[in-house]
């Protein structure tokens, strides 16, 4: 596997990362994961159709852009710096 082939597969699996963050965020805030009530086989053939799931609720704005940015199903836009800061400036407000 040469050099570039090997940068690809770290910058998907980054984007991956980010994706579970979301997801395990929504998890943490309301208690269970987005699409828990359908079959796990259902909901993974539904992920990469439908929009991402969004954090509905009382939750603060910056909660809830974090959790946007991880979420973003575009890959050129994910990005790791907007979303790790925005995890920081939530970490502070605590």
């Amino acid at each position: 596997m040469n050099r570039t082939s090997v940068a690809a597969v770290c910058v998907e699996m980054i984007q991956v990362d980010i994706w579970s963050l979301g997801i395990t965020a929504i998890e943490l805030a309301k208690g269970e994961p987005p699409n828990s009530d359908l079959h796990p086989m259902r909901a993974l053939f539904l992920i990469p159709k439908n929009n991402p799931p969004q954090l509905s609720g009382n939750f603060s704005k910056h909660f809830k852009e974090f959790v946007e940015l991880c979420l973003n199903k575009e890959p050129d836009n994910v990005s790791l710096q907007r979303a790790v800061l925005s995890l920081a400036s939530i970490l502070i407000r605590f």
